[in-house]
């Protein structure tokens, strides 16, 4: 989901825990979800973005990356 954002220059973090072998297959269901864990990724995503978005100055965006050119 985020790829389109980075290929435009426009910051992304891709929270991402691995892949498993039911990763976006029939068997990848809420039943496996180890909400634990979600919960603590939830307080990591909260607290990055509160401390990015009060910060004194903006973050730099890096616009050198390997996307081609869109236009």
């Amino acid at each position: 989901d985020h790829y389109n954002f980075a290929k435009h220059n426009i910051p992304v973090i891709f929270y991402f825990s691995g892949v498993h072998e039911d990763y976006h297959g029939p068997g990848d269901d809420f039943e496996k979800i180890m909400y634990h864990k979600t919960a603590k990724v939830g307080k990591l995503v909260y607290h990055t973005a509160w401390e990015l978005l009060n910060r004194d100055d903006k973050i730099v965006v890096d616009v050198e990356n390997d996307f081609p050119p869109t236009r």
